[in-house]
């Protein structure tokens, strides 16, 4: 994939982006995407992984037994794809799941269940500090009829640098948060 942008003053903003999915084994996956951006005003360094993000993860796509989706990203200070947006900046994020499945046998109302724990840890490149982190138990469920659904509890870590609202009545101040959940 290849994007540019040129602007009436000269400005520009080209990326281009790489990426596949392996198959390791009849359940083992390797995906790989490659994406670099270059623009006035930057030094434009192919060989850095500054205007870069990359993203790598391992699948073991299976119901049964164990199975995970480990993955590793990284976006550098000077990556810009110049069309949409991104939620983080010059970060790495390091995490995903790790299950035990099951398939009941044939008089069971589930097709098939999981117990996981999943998680991430987000960091900021510039120091190595954690900028956000999720980590819990849960279980997800399938059942013959076509309904499913999952049930978690999760532990949030957030680290605010700066202040930001979210109406005009209320603020967040930058601190250190931890707080819990139920997700379903």
């Amino acid at each position: 994939m290849i994007t540019s942008r040129i602007g009436v003053d000269g400005s520009y903003n080209a990326a281009y982006g790489l990426d596949g999915i392996f198959r390791l084994s009849d359940d083992d996956y390797m995906l790989f995407n490659w994406a670099q951006t270059f623009e006035n005003g930057n030094k434009n360094n192919p060989a850095s992984l500054e205007p870069s993000r990359v993203r790598v993860s391992w699948e073991r796509r299976t119901l049964k037994g164990l199975g995970f989706n480990l993955g590793y990203s990284r976006a550098g200070s000077e990556y810009d794809p110049g069309i949409g947006f991104e939620l983080r900046e010059d970060y790495s994020r390091l995490g995903n799941r790790i299950w035990l499945g099951w398939i009941p046998g044939e008089k069971s109302f589930l097709l098939n269940h999981q117990i996981f724990v999943d998680g991430f840890i987000s960091t900021r490149n510039e120091d190595n500090s954690i900028e956000s982190a999720v980590i819990g138990p849960g279980w997800l469920f399938s059942t013959k009829s076509g309904i499913g659904g999952q049930i978690a509890v999760k532990m949030y870590h957030e680290s605010v640098l700066e202040s930001f609202d979210f109406t005009d009545d209320i603020e967040v101040p930058p601190g250190e948060y931890t707080f819990y959940g139920l997700k379903g």
